[in-house]
This record gives structure tokens, sequence and C-alpha cells, in this order.
């Protein structure tokens, strides 16, 4: 379906050199979240965030727009243990040595 491909396509692209991408794919993470839905939330797209957040090359813009988007996933998650998954994104971004991600 279209929503799959389209899916694929945006978490393909959290992942991309180029920066426009990259931006709209983050811009994107609560599509993504409600097609996958809650448990491949937890499971899946909170580790994968993660693990982009945790690297060293995103730019400001990204990390604010994926801070912005992190904010919005609670309607998505349908226990206290998955809202719970959320902290760590959000602590992370929340550390990070940029009061605009912040």
């Amino acid at each position: 379906s279209k929503t799959v491909k389209k899916r694929t396509v945006y978490i393909e692209e959290l992942k991309s050199d180029n920066p426009s991408l990259k931006l709209n794919a983050a811009s994107k993470i609560t599509f993504i979240a409600a097609a996958l839905g809650h448990n491949r939330l937890k499971e899946e797209l909170i580790p994968y965030i993660i693990e982009i957040i945790d690297e060293m090359d995103n730019d400001i813009e990204f990390l604010s727009k994926v801070a912005e988007q992190m904010a919005e996933l609670k309607p998505y998650c349908k226990s206290i243990n998955e809202t719970y998954a959320l902290i760590e994104p959000l602590y992370k971004l929340a550390s990070l040595d940029q009061p605009t991600v912040r």
C-alpha cells in the first residue's frame, strides 16, 4: 500500500546524507509512528531514533525537528511502558549542548 511505501521511504530518509530529505523525514515521525502502530513504535522506531540521535553528524535543525516530533508521540503509546520508552530519546535530545534542541 501507499502508506507502507511512504513509511519505508521516510524511515530510510531519517539516515540520509541529504539534509533536506533527512529534515523532511524527521517531520514525518508521527506519521511513521501511526503507520507502525504502538508495538512497533516501542520495539523498532524509538530504538532507531535513539541510534540516529547518537550519530554525531546531525544538524541542529534536524535534531530540533526530531525533538518536536518526539514530544508528539505520546498519543501513539498505548501503555505506560510504551510512554516510558520516549524518555531515553527525549533525555538524549535535552542533554545535547544545543539550546534550540532542548
